[in-house]
């Protein structure tokens, strides 16, 4: 799919039927010739957007390593004009969250950012409220046994929301939360 960058269009180019995953090969082969009969056409093609699934992954790596400058994980080249590696932000807030509820992420000053204040803000919220300030964080978003529900971006952007946040640095002003 095609979208328009300062003019709002978007506009199906290529699809393809597979039995089954792609091979990385086939992908790499493929982007490649869209981009390049897209710039045919005259389209200034700025950027690749998909999600971080292992053979996008793997396709975009191998792309980016042809560079004849010096390999960047960040763009490659088709037709000498540099094409930009990007990773939809619904799929990275997902990430994000799944990565604070499995990893263990350290940052400056050995701080290191965890899933369970989340998590316990929500159970505060849940068991010391008149009017909750999580309404729309729900029981199965921490304890469902579906897949599904951790799939969802939604749950994701609910979990690490403003909100959430806001709610956390409450609890923690008012001796609820550790600081």
């Amino acid at each position: 799919m095609v979208r328009g960058i300062k003019k709002n269009y978007k506009q199906t180019v290529a699809y393809y039927f597979t039995r089954d995953t792609i091979k990385t090969h086939s992908l790499k082969q493929i982007i490649v010739e869209v981009i390049k009969q897209l710039q045919e056409i005259g389209l200034n093609v700025m950027a690749t957007v998909c999600d971080q699934g292992t053979t996008n992954k793997a396709a975009l790596k191998k792309l980016c390593a042809l560079n004849q400058d010096r390999p960047s994980p960040y763009y490659f080249v088709v037709n000498d004009q540099r094409i930009c590696t990007i990773f939809d932000v619904p799929h990275l807030l997902k990430c994000t969250r799944n990565a604070l509820i499995d990893c263990v992420i350290e940052y400056s000053s050995k701080k290191v950012p965890k899933f369970e204040p989340i998590q316990t803000a929500f159970n505060l919220d849940q068991t010391t409220r008149t009017y909750r300030l999580l309404p729309k964080l729900k029981n199965e978003h921490f304890h469902s046994k579906d897949n599904f529900i951790k799939m969802k971006v939604k749950v994701a952007a609910q979990q690490l929301s403003q909100t959430v946040a806001a709610t956390i640095e409450t609890f923690t002003d008012q001796g609820l939360l550790p600081p």
